[in-house]
């Protein structure tokens, strides 16, 4: 069975011994145990207070697994909760993180072109000097290009026919034109992954629909459930985390070829954006903490 995680720190272990990074995930919590045989109504009712950072799209997810009717005020919630990340994301910590002071005019972006964009930067307070900074980035780092989830995953793998694949916003924003503009000039790099934010960010901002399923801000959560006599039989669930984090997944390829003291690998995790705190451990660390030798 695969479950969200529990409080604790995601571990990325630079690369050793001729491997890239390794990234350890927090161990899960038994989420299915704590709802076995609880009521429908009641399991809606706490999954959202266990992951509460993005609790509306917890609420659409289990609704849907449920098969209950979908909520337009949850829906509200939704876009009002992306709508909150992103703008923690762009205005503050992505900022701070280049050494930018956070805030500023929060402007949507009006014209959804590169002329547009460019103007954008120029408006757009912290935000805009950060997306200005990256965009100054060698090309090469942060390039992931992996296939985007668009189908039933491997229940109850984080994987597509047995392969990672990116399960991020780009899931509803796949082909837009400003984004294959990027992609077919920078690739899908540190750039390219602002502009998704942005894109959704301006997108509800101005009202937009949040878009069919459970989406957070980091892409989508999926749940299957089972009830039998109103009561949860069976409980699974998938979250962006689980993808981002897998071996070979989107989190190990972004940070791909950079040091540990790098200053750009802080910057494109926040992009990647795990939703749990993280550290850097060597792999020897690690080990005189279990009193033993590294694994090869």
């Amino acid at each position: 069975m695969n479950a969200p995680f529990q409080s604790g720190q995601l571990i990325l272990h630079p690369p050793s011994g001729g491997r890239g990074w390794r990234i350890v995930p927090p161990q899960p919590l038994p989420v299915e145990r704590l709802l076995l045989g609880r009521r429908a109504e009641e399991a809606l009712r706490l999954v959202p207070l266990l992951f509460n950072v993005c609790a509306a799209a917890q609420r659409v997810a289990v609704r849907a697994a449920f098969g209950l009717p979908d909520d337009d005020r949850e829906r509200q919630a939704l876009a009002a909760e992306r709508m909150r990340e992103h703008r923690r994301k762009l205005w503050f910590e992505l900022p701070a993180l280049m050494g930018l002071e956070g805030g500023g005019a929060e402007r949507r972006l009006a014209e959804e072109t590169p002329a547009g964009l460019e103007s954008w930067t120029r408006r757009a307070g912290a935000a805009g000097a950060a997306l200005r900074r990256l965009m100054a980035w060698p090309e090469g780092i942060g390039r992931v290009h992996l296939p985007l989830l668009d189908t039933a995953p491997d229940w109850p793998r984080p994987l597509c026919g047995g392969a990672p694949v990116e399960n991020s916003l780009a899931v509803l924003w796949r082909g837009h034109p400003l984004l294959d503009w990027i992609e077919a000039r920078r690739g899908r790099g540190p750039v390219w992954r602002f502009v998704l934010r942005l894109l959704d960010h301006s997108a509800l901002a101005g009202g937009a629909d949040p878009g069919s399923g459970a989406v957070a801000a980091r892409g989508r959560l999926l749940v299957r459930a089972e009830l039998e006599g109103g009561r949860v039989r069976r409980f699974d669930r998938l979250t962006p985390t689980d993808f981002l984090v897998v071996p070979d997944g989107l989190l190990a390829r972004l940070v791909e070829g950079l040091a540990a003291d790098d200053p750009r690998l802080p910057v494109l995790v926040a992009l990647a954006d795990p939703c749990v705190s993280w550290i850097i451990r060597q792999e020897a660390d690690e080990a005189a903490e279990r009193g033993g030798c590294a694994h090869a």
